[in-house]
């Protein structure tokens, strides 16, 4: 196969069949590799049914392990020379002319690729990382001009510089990985972690050797922010020290490789935006109640590692999260010491 899909289900059965169908337009030699990781609704009713429609479809069910484990199966069930991620509730926004990347990658030996993706509930798509595709990635989208694609190739070590001077979301999506890459290299989902494994797994594709990476400023999937799926629950506090499991995961990961100064840098400006985003999103929102269960967790370490990161981001961004003040305060009251 060209491209092995692999798309986890937990509970997904009213997305499914959109799912589904949006990979199996797409015009490549393909295999669909879905894991029902445990599903209770009739989900296993719909895999079903497609697998017998469909002969490059398979079909295995665990119990219900989480998305990491299911997302390695899948890995280690892949034929595909190439690999795409897919959730269960998204969609690929059209149809992608992935023959055309995938004879591309081959030619020039490129290791990654790497789209853009549309969110369903802002109606907004991740802006791409490098000057040229992102200006015609808002001709095409923004100002509705009718023009081809652009696509540009380079180091990985070049594009890690790009990408530090944005706030890192890992949008494991967007990208179409070598399977012989993430093979050789060892990547996997760490399934210790429950929130933001794809953080840790994206960061650790993107630094742990040299290689070609290659971005296009086509939209590739669309991204459903569903209520009740992990990342929305409110007043949660195991969803914050899920979150800091995965930032101190990502300490270790910069910490226990040898890598260049470069190298070192964005992955921990990458978990910082981690930290940073487990604040912002769970921490500042959560109850007074919520916070005194949390704040045990909140150490001097973050708080070095959050004002390393504002330096860092005045320094090569044009400005950071908004809510930094509020995070500081925040530290400044659980730990008692000046901000």
């Amino acid at each position: 196969y060209d491209i092995t899909f692999i798309v986890p289900v937990y509970n997904t059965a009213e997305y499914l069949a959109q799912c589904l169908d949006s990979i199996i337009q797409q015009d490549i030699h393909k295999e669909i590799i879905v894991i029902n990781d445990g599903s209770t609704d009739n989900s296993d009713i719909i895999l079903a049914d497609y697998a017998e429609r469909f002969p490059f479809i398979k079909v295995i069910t665990q119990k219900n392990r989480g998305v990491s484990a299911a997302r390695n199966l899948g890995l280690s069930q892949a034929g595909g020379r190439y690999i795409y991620f897919v959730d269960s509730d998204d969609y690929f926004f059209g149809k992608i002319n992935f023959q055309n990347y995938i004879t591309y990658m081959d030619q020039h030996n490129i290791s990654i690729l790497k789209g853009s993706i549309f969110r369903e509930e802002t109606q907004k798509f991740s802006i791409p990382k490098l000057p040229e595709v992102q200006k015609v990635a808002s001709e095409i989208y923004l100002k509705q001009i009718k023009r081809p694609h652009h696509m540009e190739w380079l180091p990985s070590s070049n594009y890690l510089y790009y990408l530090c001077q944005q706030v890192f979301v890992p949008t494991l999506w967007a990208y179409l990985f070598r399977a012989d890459y993430l093979h050789q290299n060892n990547l996997k989902f760490n399934e210790n972690l429950t929130h933001a494994e794809d953080s840790l797994f994206m960061i650790q594709a993107l630094t742990c050797q040299e290689f070609l990476m290659l971005e296009t400023s086509e939209i590739f999937y669309v991204y459903r922010n569903r209520e009740g799926s992990t990342v929305n629950t409110p007043n949660n506090p195991q969803a914050f020290f899920a979150q800091l499991n995965a930032f101190n995961a990502v300490q270790q990961y910069a910490l226990q490789n040898d890598f260049n100064h470069a190298s070192r840098f964005a992955v921990m400006m990458m978990g910082a935006d981690i930290l940073m985003d487990t604040f912002e999103r769970l921490y500042l929102k959560y109850s007074e109640e919520t916070k005194q269960q949390v704040n045990h967790a909140i150490t001097v370490d973050m708080l070095t590692t959050i004002q390393l990161y504002e330096a860092a981001s005045l320094a090569f961004r044009n400005g950071y999260f908004t809510c930094i003040e509020q995070i500081r305060e925040a530290f400044r009251l659980v730990l008692g010491s000046p901000s």
